[in-house]
Protein backbone atom coordinates (compact mmCIF):
# COMPACT_ATOMS: atom_id res chain seq x y z
CA UNK A 1 0.00 0.00 0.00
CA UNK A 2 1.36 3.43 -1.00
CA UNK A 3 0.53 5.80 1.86
CA UNK A 4 2.86 8.65 0.84
CA UNK A 5 1.85 11.02 -1.93
CA UNK A 6 3.19 9.83 -5.30
CA UNK A 7 2.99 11.59 -8.64
CA UNK A 8 0.52 9.80 -10.91
CA UNK A 9 0.48 12.35 -13.74
CA UNK A 10 3.42 14.72 -14.02
CA UNK A 11 1.88 16.82 -16.82
CA UNK A 12 -1.20 17.65 -14.72
CA UNK A 13 0.61 17.67 -11.37
CA UNK A 14 -1.65 14.91 -10.08
CA UNK A 15 -0.74 12.98 -6.94
CA UNK A 16 -2.34 10.07 -5.15
CA UNK A 17 -2.03 7.95 -2.04
CA UNK A 18 -3.78 4.95 -0.55
CA UNK A 19 -5.22 5.21 2.96
CA UNK A 20 -6.71 1.71 3.28
CA UNK A 21 -7.67 -1.20 1.07
CA UNK A 22 -10.55 0.79 -0.44
CA UNK A 23 -9.79 4.45 0.44
CA UNK A 24 -7.65 6.72 -1.71
CA UNK A 25 -6.90 10.42 -1.96
CA UNK A 26 -5.89 12.36 -5.04
CA UNK A 27 -4.92 15.97 -5.58
CA UNK A 28 -4.19 18.00 -8.65
CA UNK A 29 -3.55 21.61 -9.56
CA UNK A 30 -6.53 23.39 -11.09
CA UNK A 31 -5.71 24.49 -14.62
CA UNK A 32 -8.51 27.03 -14.85
CA UNK A 33 -11.18 24.43 -15.59
CA UNK A 34 -13.21 25.02 -12.42
CA UNK A 35 -14.50 28.03 -10.54
CA UNK A 36 -11.44 27.92 -8.31
CA UNK A 37 -8.37 30.10 -8.43
CA UNK A 38 -5.86 29.10 -11.09
CA UNK A 39 -3.21 26.81 -9.56
CA UNK A 40 -5.42 26.00 -6.54
CA UNK A 41 -4.95 22.39 -5.42
CA UNK A 42 -8.11 20.30 -5.72
CA UNK A 43 -8.19 17.33 -3.32
CA UNK A 44 -10.67 14.49 -3.66
CA UNK A 45 -11.16 11.33 -1.63
CA UNK A 46 -12.44 8.09 -3.11
CA UNK A 47 -13.70 5.13 -1.10
CA UNK A 48 -14.44 2.26 -3.45
CA UNK A 49 -16.77 0.70 -0.87
CA UNK A 50 -19.12 3.68 -1.39
CA UNK A 51 -19.81 2.55 -4.97
CA UNK A 52 -22.03 -0.26 -6.16
CA UNK A 53 -20.63 -3.01 -8.38
CA UNK A 54 -22.52 -1.49 -11.30
CA UNK A 55 -21.05 1.96 -10.65
CA UNK A 56 -17.54 0.52 -10.50
CA UNK A 57 -18.17 -1.42 -13.69
CA UNK A 58 -19.42 1.73 -15.45
CA UNK A 59 -16.35 3.71 -14.37
CA UNK A 60 -13.99 0.95 -15.51
CA UNK A 61 -15.81 0.64 -18.82
CA UNK A 62 -15.09 4.30 -19.57
CA UNK A 63 -11.36 3.54 -19.75
CA UNK A 64 -11.25 -0.24 -20.25
CA UNK A 65 -13.57 -2.75 -21.88
CA UNK A 66 -14.86 -3.92 -18.51
CA UNK A 67 -13.98 -4.15 -14.83
CA UNK A 68 -12.54 -7.61 -15.47
CA UNK A 69 -10.31 -6.22 -18.21
CA UNK A 70 -9.05 -3.49 -15.87
CA UNK A 71 -8.27 -6.12 -13.21
CA UNK A 72 -6.49 -8.28 -15.79
CA UNK A 73 -4.41 -5.45 -17.22
CA UNK A 74 -3.56 -3.71 -13.94
CA UNK A 75 -3.07 -6.69 -11.65
CA UNK A 76 -2.68 -5.82 -7.97
CA UNK A 77 -2.98 -2.09 -8.64
CA UNK A 78 -6.48 -2.32 -10.17
CA UNK A 79 -8.16 -0.65 -7.17
CA UNK A 80 -5.75 2.30 -7.30
CA UNK A 81 -6.37 2.72 -11.04
CA UNK A 82 -10.13 2.50 -10.57
CA UNK A 83 -10.02 5.08 -7.77
CA UNK A 84 -7.94 7.37 -10.00
CA UNK A 85 -10.53 6.96 -12.77
CA UNK A 86 -13.27 7.99 -10.31
CA UNK A 87 -11.22 11.01 -9.26
CA UNK A 88 -10.82 12.07 -12.87
CA UNK A 89 -14.54 11.65 -13.56
CA UNK A 90 -15.89 13.28 -10.41
CA UNK A 91 -13.37 15.99 -9.50
CA UNK A 92 -14.49 18.35 -12.26
CA UNK A 93 -10.94 18.73 -13.54
CA UNK A 94 -11.58 16.70 -16.71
Amino acid sequence: MITDWVCTDLDNEQYGRQLSETRFEFKEKNRGLLDYDEDEIIEFGVDLSDYSEKELYDVARTYYGSLDELKEQCGDSWQWILAECIFEQESGLY
